[in-house]
């Protein structure tokens, strides 16, 4: 279960560059992140919101990063989102996975307990664009090794808002029948529905709510052990103008995470 909250207040001064537009056209190639310093900018591609609605993905940021950046390693492979609820691990050139940082709206939210994957398991639904800082990071940046840099969506000026659901039963997956070489891991059943919404609340500005509940069964190779996997998690962004040129924006999550064991090879004749 995580936790996390941050809370920015923003003036002329200290405004942060805009970031390579509104999603409408990819950035150019050698392009940077921008929340960066603006004495040292950091290296490292963008992906606006175009890229999270068009290439294909598992709604997770670590399915956007192994499809779109060559140079980024990203372990396990998504796979359409058999491993719901774990945290992929990321590297890249001579960095560490275990000293990879996690940054949400310019706050950090890497795990400090489980180093190298974040407190929040985001869906790409809230994401306007993702960053990846693989070299001359400054200061606000935890570890040495790569840092995603992901920014949420603005809350809409108007009540708006999408509500989906998908399920997927065990008979309509493919079977594998042949012992020698057996499917690495095949979909027992799987479930997802969220909830997003967004607008004007009286007294405190532009409100985004968004609510996902996931459920997913898998087993690997020749098991029949089912691998049970379960994402909770509810996020909150207001941003209220107090006077013009300032704004305050805070930003909250809470979510409840259930995946299988991550260890559980070494233990296999015992229930874990």
């Amino acid at each position: 279960m995580g936790l996390a909250c941050g809370l920015q207040a923003q003036t002329p001064a200290s405004a942060p560059k805009p970031t390579s537009g509104d999603g409408a056209t990819p950035p150019a190639a050698g392009a940077t992140s921008r929340d960066a310093l603006p004495s040292r900018p950091a290296t490292g591609p963008t992906f606006p919101e175009i890229y999270l609605r068009d290439l294909p993905g598992s709604r997770t940021i670590w399915s956007l990063i192994e499809t779109a950046d060559p140079l980024t390693v990203v372990d396990p492979i998504d796979n359409g989102g058999l491993y719901l609820g774990e945290p992929s691990l990321v590297a890249n050139f001579t960095g560490s996975y275990t000293q990879a940082g996690f940054t949400l709206d310019g706050v950090d939210i890497t795990d400090p307990e489980r180093t190298g994957t974040p407190l929040a398991y985001l869906d790409t639904q809230l994401v306007r664009s993702v960053g990846l800082v693989s070299s001359l990071a400054g200061p606000e940046y935890a570890g040495t090794g790569p840092t995603l840099t992901v920014l949420s969506r603005a809350p809409f000026p108007a009540l708006g808002g999408t509500l989906q659901a998908a399920w997927l039963p065990r008979p309509l997956q493919a079977t594998n029948d042949s012992p020698e070489a057996p499917s690495i891991a095949r979909y027992g059943s799987a479930g997802d529905g969220s909830l997003l919404l967004s607008g004007p609340f009286r007294g405190a500005g532009n409100v985004l709510l968004f609510a996902r509940n996931a459920r997913s069964r898998r087993f690997e190779r020749n098991g029949t052990s089912p691998l049970d996997g379960r994402v909770s998690s509810v996020f909150v962004k207001a941003s209220t103008r107090p006077r013009d040129g300032d704004e305050i924006r805070v930003v909250g999550f809470v979510g409840a995470i259930k995946r299988p064991f991550a260890g559980r090879l070494r233990f296999p004749a015992r229930s874990i």
